[in-house]
């Protein structure tokens, strides 16, 4: 399997932030330990250039984030901060996917780009909740300009709504944005009712799931909505925006997944990769702030997607399981989800 990873990631300097340079390296640092580093394909990515930024944000924006930058940086609003040295870092951030997007269109095999900053939340013109390029809403514009891919899946499953990627497809039916996230919680968009508009309209489909949602509720969002949207949709490439803060010990959300539970859901978009899209698949690393954690989360993912690890032990952070409290509700929120969307699939 192979993994994109840039070790200039720690330039992206946030001093005593939750989002900091030892969220990746705890994973690499583990990895290394068990020797599973070694024998992964880890390659760098590259810088993006500018006009591809530009496919999703505003000049204005870049420039005003440049001179941010350039100045010293500092907290561009109350949860984002920068240095000097982080435009540069957000950019290779965005070259590690581009590069992965490339590498699995290649190869046909899954590809994750581990990388900070984040980028879900990062909007049009404005930084948001640690992020400042959207990595994964780049990536999809790059895919269908470069690679000619007609129709992308993106799957969020951090814990907060990905509002910046609904932004920029909200419009538009040749990407299918699926999102599972915490409600309510941070940055309070991500309602049922929203399911696009215009040409787009049935194509943002949003899972808010209560405090305490576990590893049931994820089976049920994959089973009852995820798979047959997929198998409507028939999407050429599988994009995955890939938060770890759903976590049950994760310090700033409240939702109770395990490790078996990350495992199943990057089981489950494996599997709609090699039905539908030639096995096409890459993910991008989001949220996810408990450093003790992290890990063996990530070893849950990674072990799906890379068959030589399928013998990989993932070690449960959680003795026994926790008690699901979002299933009676989120059945309850497909039916409503499955009548709002009726109009545009045969679910």
């Amino acid at each position: 399997m192979t993994i994109i990873y840039n070790s200039a990631h720690i330039r992206h300097e946030t001093g005593n932030h939750v989002e900091n340079p030892r969220r990746i390296e705890v994973i690499r640092e583990f990895f290394a330990s068990r020797g599973i580093w070694q024998s992964l394909r880890v390659i760098p990515g590259r810088v993006a250039e500018r006009s591809e930024i530009e496919a999703i944000h505003s000049r204005d924006y870049l420039s005003g984030l440049a001179e941010f930058c350039r100045r010293g940086g500092g907290y561009l609003n109350l949860d984002t901060v920068v240095g000097p040295a982080s435009l540069q870092v957000a950019l290779e951030a965005v070259g590690s996917v581009l590069r992965a997007i490339d590498e699995t269109v290649v190869t046909g095999g899954p590809v994750f780009a581990l990388v900070r900053p984040p980028g879900h939340h990062a909007e049009h013109d404005q930084a948001m909740g640690f992020c400042l390029l959207n990595n994964i809403a780049i990536g999809a514009r790059y895919a269908q300009k470069v690679h000619g891919i007609e129709k992308i899946l993106i799957v969020d499953w951090d814990v907060h709504h990905g509002n910046g990627t609904q932004e920029a497809f909200y419009q538009d039916p040749s990407v299918l944005f699926f999102s599972i996230h915490q409600s309510p919680l941070y940055p309070g968009s991500g309602l049922i009712e929203e399911i696009g508009e215009k040409r787009g309209v049935g194509h943002t489909v949003n899972c808010p799931v209560p405090v305490g949602s576990g590893d049931e509720t994820l089976r049920l969002l994959v089973e009852e909505l995820l798979f047959p949207l997929a198998d409507r949709f028939r999407p050429e490439l599988i994009l995955v925006s890939c938060g770890l803060d759903a976590h049950w010990a994760d310090p700033i959300a409240g939702l109770a997944v395990t490790e078996l539970g990350f495992g199943f859901i990057a089981s489950a978009v494996k599997k709609l990769a090699s039905d539908y899209c030639n096995g096409r698949l890459v993910g991008s690393l989001e949220g996810g702030y408990h450093l003790g954690c992290l890990p063996n989360t990530f070893l849950s993912v990674v072990r799906e997607w890379w068959a030589e690890l399928s013998g990989e032990e993932v070690e449960l952070t959680i003795k026994k399981p926790l008690l699901d409290r979002g299933v009676s509700i989120v059945t309850e929120r497909i039916g409503q989800t499955r009548k709002l969307l009726a109009p545009y699939w045969r679910l």
